[in-house]
């Protein structure tokens, strides 16, 4: 895994039509709001609770969609990514 200033964050699966990766957002931390020109995300709740995010929740964020997550509990948040094409740092902007 790799650290960062949210938490952690580790691909598990890259291929030149997606990327595949765990996320974890600690206690109390954020991923400030964002969107991508284009990449489309899709987030699976796997563990945890955030601001708008329930456990077991999937969501949809197209591109030029802003969304962000803050972990307002006292436990870990655990999402999966997925991300069409795959990830790029480049395609992130602030909102």
């Amino acid at each position: 895994m790799e650290k960062t200033d949210f938490g952690s964050v580790e691909t598990f699966y890259r291929d030149e039509h997606a990327s595949y990766c765990v996320e974890i957002i600690d206690a109390g931390k954020a991923i400030p709001r964002h969107y991508h020109k284009v990449g489309e995300e899709t987030v699976v709740v796997v563990k945890g609770r955030a601001s708008g995010l329930e456990e077991g929740g999937i969501y949809r964020f197209k591109k030029g969609e802003p969304h962000g997550f803050t972990n307002d509990s006292d436990k870990p948040l655990k999402l999966l990514l997925i991300m069409r094409p795959p990830y790029n740092p480049k395609d992130q902007y602030p909102e």
